[in-house]
């Protein structure tokens, strides 16, 4: 992940936060996926401009520390810190070389290990995420799903979503390189597409045993606003997905 990706749209890009498919999927997974906050220390790696760091203190955690590698995010983050106070502390580093902040209850990731651009990468972040975790911690994840077909990936049918367009697909020598575009905000990124074996290997050898994936959930109140069949498309061949792991 590069900063050059972010620094045009640092300000903006929370705005992709309000399309139905974050508010009422993506939020409601990742938090599901973490529980119960309250009283724990969070390492939020790659936290972008503080969009969940902000929710998660709100949500109770005893202590947040936000890390990025974009200053252009960090940036933002610390505005945001600045007009309310929450007691973040936000920090600029990539996550492959970032040091030992301390040992947290919880390391919470959105959308970083789709930037790792092959095993090896991979593994690095998963190492230094775990050497920031407690000797009980827990990682946990929400991004790419390793196992979305980009075959069977149907534009018409995700445009409802207001999320994102996959714009290009390029081999690699671990995977795939992929480029999307949100269909609401003119924001294009390039992100990796590596299959599940790489994950498996790569949070192995990092050292996490514990290792659950877990699939998208929509919540109540999106089914009760759009409906079962608006989200059938969605969770058919799930775009993203949340992980679990621990020691």
């Amino acid at each position: 992940m590069t900063t050059d990706q972010y620094a045009e749209f640092a300000e903006d890009y929370e705005k992709v936060k309000t399309i139905p498919w974050v508010r009422h999927l993506e939020t409601f997974t990742f938090l599901g996926a973490m529980g119960d906050v309250r009283g724990k220390t969070i390492l939020d790696v790659a936290c972008g401009s503080g969009f969940y760091t902000r929710l998660l203190r709100r949500s109770g955690a005893a202590e947040v520390v936000g890390v990025d590698v974009s200053e252009a995010m960090i940036d933002a983050a610390r505005r945001q810190e600045a007009a309310e106070p929450l007691g973040i502390t936000y920090r600029v580093h990539d996550v492959s070389s970032m040091p030992r902040f301390g040992d947290f209850d919880l390391a919470v990731s959105a959308y970083l290990l789709n930037y790792a651009p092959s095993e090896v990468a991979l593994t690095a972040m998963c190492q230094r995420i775990l050497g920031n975790l407690a000797e009980s911690g827990t990682f946990v994840y929400f991004g790419m799903n390793p196992s979305f077909s980009h075959e069977e990936y149907d534009r018409t049918k995700f445009a409802k979503y207001e999320l994102l367009e996959i714009t290009s697909v390029r081999p690699i020598a671990d995977g795939l390189e992929m480029t999307v575009s949100f269909l609401r905000e003119p924001i294009t990124l390039v992100g990796y597409h590596l299959p599940m074996s790489t994950y498996k290997r790569a949070l192995a050898r990092a050292g996490f045993i514990k290792v659950e994936w877990l699939p998208q959930k929509v919540s109540d109140e999106g089914i009760e606003e759009f409906g079962e069949e608006f989200w059938v498309d969605a969770l058919n061949n799930p775009l993203c997905t949340a992980m679990r792991a621990s020691r």
